[in-house]
């Protein structure tokens, strides 16, 4: 099946932080383009799993893989359940499970784990919680987490579970501040998995808060300095969060605004509206650093195929982010091979530096140069290039 690979970045200046929020358009969705699928990601594998056309549309039991390294899609073994959109998933120590959900008809309850390896599904244990229809979902410290949801014929649920795969069981933690929601969301970043947004069919959210897994312990975060809303993209990246877009509940209008939590500041910043197109209820997961969000409601009801990829570029200086589009690197991330272009003709100095700041290669290349990353741990690096005498950073990611 032929695709199209569109390579745009879009950088958002921080004042505070001198960072450049890098949002770059990948390969879209092969499949069926859908609303609120379910997608979880671990350092090797990422996974997106049923959804639905549009509000009302057709709703799906595929699942797909994505491979970072490659910028490509393959199709998976269906899941043997119904079809289903709103269901939540883990990614847990390289398992994968998915479940719960609405069926189109009626919520549905029960769990499976898919195994890559084999390409097939194993029934897990049934939820045992009151609703399951768009609940907030996420993974920390091995454990997976589900709290709220809604049902079909309108009641909402304040339960928050946790899923211990070890064996294969749920476990109802009662001291959920948030009270009754459908349409939250959630991310996590660190030791700590984040919960915020969504309504209670009257009033739309704009709490977040954090979950202690360890000492069992909620803190609410600052006033999220947008409006209230549901189903927005949350995603984490870089150990900071990006909250933007979702639409409120009765209203139909997509909103467009922006903004990053950072949890080292404890502090929300505004950025700027429309960094992707806007959308309500996407799919979104983070993967070895990386931020990724796909599809969505659109602004007409319609459903979006796109994958964007967001990062954050430390540079030290102003003038490396204005010259950031000079400095091309790819495939990103990349597997054994990397190929950078620059606009300078002759030969220019670079470096390539891990988390800890150690280089790892340095000399002096011309645009277009290979590089054989086989020697190089799987994580993230940091390319700097000396090129007119300006230091262009870019942040580079080896996954195997």
């Amino acid at each position: 099946m032929n695709r199209l690979l569109v390579t745009l970045s879009f950088l958002c200046f921080l004042s505070t932080a001198l960072e450049a929020q890098v949002w770059t358009q990948k390969a879209s969705f092969v499949g069926n383009s859908r609303l609120n699928a379910s997608t979880i990601a671990d350092e090797n594998k990422v996974f997106l799993f049923g959804g639905r056309a549009s509000q009302g549309g057709t709703i799906y039991k595929d699942l797909w893989e994505y491979f970072p390294s490659t910028d490509s899609w393959a199709n998976r073994a269906d899941c043997p359940g119904a079809p289903r959109t709103g269901a939540v998933g883990f990614a847990i120590d390289s398992s994968f499970f998915f479940g719960l959900g609405w069926s189109g008809t009626s919520s549905v309850k029960d769990f499976y784990e898919y195994f890559p390896s084999t390409n097939s599904w194993s029934t897990r244990a049934l939820f045992p919680g009151s609703q399951t229809r768009n609940a907030a979902y996420g993974s920390c410290l091995g454990k997976g987490y589900i709290l709220g949801g809604a049902s079909g014929s309108g009641s909402i649920s304040s339960e928050f579970w946790e899923y211990d795969p070890t064996n294969n069981s749920w476990t109802q933690i009662t001291n959920n501040p948030l009270g009754s929601r459908s349409n939250a969301k959630s991310f996590t970043i660190d030791s700590l998995i984040y919960f915020g947004f969504g309504h209670d069919f009257t009033t739309n959210k704009s709490d977040v808060w954090s979950y202690n897994p360890i000492t069992n312990i909620w803190t609410q975060l600052p006033a999220f300095p947008g409006s209230s809303r549901m189903s927005p993209l949350v995603v984490a990246a870089d150990g900071k969060a990006i909250v933007g877009g979702g639409q409120q509940y009765g209203v139909g209008v997509v909103l467009s605004d922006f903004y990053e939590y950072d949890p080292s500041t404890n502090q929300w910043t505004t950025l700027a509206n429309n960094l992707i197109p806007r959308r309500s209820f996407p799919s979104y997961f983070n993967h070895n650093g990386s931020g990724f969000v796909f599809g969505g409601r659109n602004p007409t009801g319609g459903s979006y195929s796109d994958l964007w990829q967001v990062d954050f570029i430390s540079t030290g200086a102003q003038e490396n982010l204005s010259n950031h589009r000079t400095l091309q690197i790819y495939p990103n991330p990349a597997n054994q091979n990397l190929t950078v272009h620059f606009e300078e003709s002759g030969f220019a100095p670079y470096e390539l530096r891990d988390l800890l700041g150690k280089t790892v290669f340095s000399g002096e290349i011309r645009s277009g140069h290979l590089f054989d990353l086989s020697s190089l741990e799987a994580g993230v690096y940091f390319f700097v290039l000396n090129s007119a005498d300006k230091l262009l950073t870019k942040k580079v990611v080896i996954s195997r």
